[in-house]
């Protein structure tokens, strides 16, 4: 049987070791995002999408009904966001490198708020990023700092 697919706004919430995803859409229900969709659409946590879902036939505790099979960015949104909060961003980090938490509490909002946002910046080329492993073996950073420049990290 075929699963028809729909489409929704999607935040992802969680990314593990493995790669997979989860998210969820405007009105709380959850979605498991397959490794190779994560990759393929660059996804971090907090990133907001448009989601094409059908049923999650593999999902034996029911917990995540659906079943991303692809992501398109909502570039408006994050745009949006940035203009709102560009300036007092870049003012802040004038005092040196700063966590999305930092930065988040700092303009009212999240963390992972603030580090969609933060993203959006860095891959604009107004600030820099900087990823701190505890480990090698790890495939996700244990902290992601935020400056104006790569020098300001030193």
């Amino acid at each position: 049987m075929q699963s028809q697919m729909q489409t929704e706004k999607l935040t992802i919430v969680n990314i593990i070791v493995s790669g997979s995803g989860f998210g969820v859409t405007a009105d709380g229900t959850s979605v498991f995002v397959p490794p190779r969709v994560v990759s393929a659409a660059n996804a971090e946590i907090g990133d907001v999408f448009t989601a094409s879902l059908i049923q999650n036939d593999l999902n034996p505790s029911g917990r995540t009904p659906f079943l991303a099979v692809r992501l398109e960015r909502e570039e408006q949104q994050q745009a949006e966001a940035d203009t709102g909060h560009r300036s007092h961003i870049l003012e802040m980090l004038k005092d040196g490198y700063m966590t999305s938490a930092e930065v988040g509490k700092e303009i009212g909002m999240d963390a992972i708020g603030a580090k969609g946002i933060l993203k959006g910046m860095w891959e604009k080329g107004d600030i820099a990023k900087a990823l701190i492993y505890s480990r090698a073996d790890q495939k996700r950073a244990t902290h992601v700092l935020w400056a104006l420049n790569a020098d300001d990290f030193l």
